[in-house]
């Protein structure tokens, strides 16, 4: 009994550990990170909007209703939208550059229309 409890118990601690590297990174961010700050949070957003659509599919009926639909339907498009401004993030010229101005801003719409949905 006491084995198992010790058991726990260092699954815990090295958990927490572990945790206490991820909140060190997320609460103290580089100051290298903020120079660019828009790109920085597009690179962040790309990976974990792929990744919460692809677990969360497993778990919640994504063609229930209209709700769900949207975020099934959204998701992509705001990932499409931030992946084409980062390709042309330093692009020279002028008409690309304003073009992936409007993607992202259209993103980040999409992005405001579905915020509250993205908790499963």
């Amino acid at each position: 009994m006491f084995r198992l409890f010790y058991r726990i118990q260092d699954y815990f601690s090295k958990y927490e550990r572990h945790m206490r590297r991820v909140r060190r990174f997320y609460n103290n961010p580089a100051k290298e990170e903020t120079w660019n700050l828009d790109l920085h949070i597009v690179e962040f957003l790309i990976p974990r909007l792929e990744l919460f659509i692809e677990d969360s599919s497993r778990i919640v009926d994504w063609d229930s209703d209209d709700e769900h639909r949207k975020v099934k339907d959204y998701i992509p498009m705001i990932v499409s939208d931030f992946r084409f401004y980062l390709d042309n993030y330093d692009s020279d010229d002028i008409g690309v550059w304003k073009k992936s101005q409007e993607k992202v801003k259209e993103g980040f719409s999409l992005l405001s229309e579905i915020y509250c949905m993205l908790g499963w």
